[in-house]
């Protein structure tokens, strides 16, 4: 049984703010704040870990997200989320953490805790 895309969504949406312009979150953090933990089962575990093989072994959250960047490498010792074993069909979690400029595409927006040039003279 697939879970709800929108029950999960609407969680992500509503507390996800906080998290677009903190990108220093880890991944597995952000999963567990998201779904919470599965303390006694590991990401290594999980049908929705990917393999995928090349010159090197590369892999990849299903439900996170999946890019060709190591930003999106995940690790089989994690400790997995409630999203072990289940299918998800919602958009991959990593939609929802973008820099704050990302968004608005305006450089003057001034992000959470973020310094401007001259702040660091005064």
């Amino acid at each position: 049984m697939a879970t709800s895309p929108s029950t999960i969504s609407a969680r992500c949406s509503r507390t996800s703010i906080t998290w677009r312009c903190d990108m220093a979150i880890r991944k597995i953090e952000l999963m567990h704040k998201v779904f919470g933990k599965r303390e006694n089962r590991r990401c290594g575990e999980c049908r929705n870990l990917v393999i995928h093989r090349y010159d090197k072994t590369y892999r990849k959250c299903r439900i996170y997200g999946e890019t060709k960047s190591a930003a999106s490498d995940w690790a089989k010792k994690y400790v997995a989320c409630k999203m072990f074993n289940k299918k998800w069909d919602g958009e991959p979690i990593i939609r929802l953490v973008t820099p704050c400029r990302a968004r608005t595409n305006d450089d003057s927006v001034q992000c959470d805790g973020q310094m401007k040039i001259g702040d660091a003279y005064d």
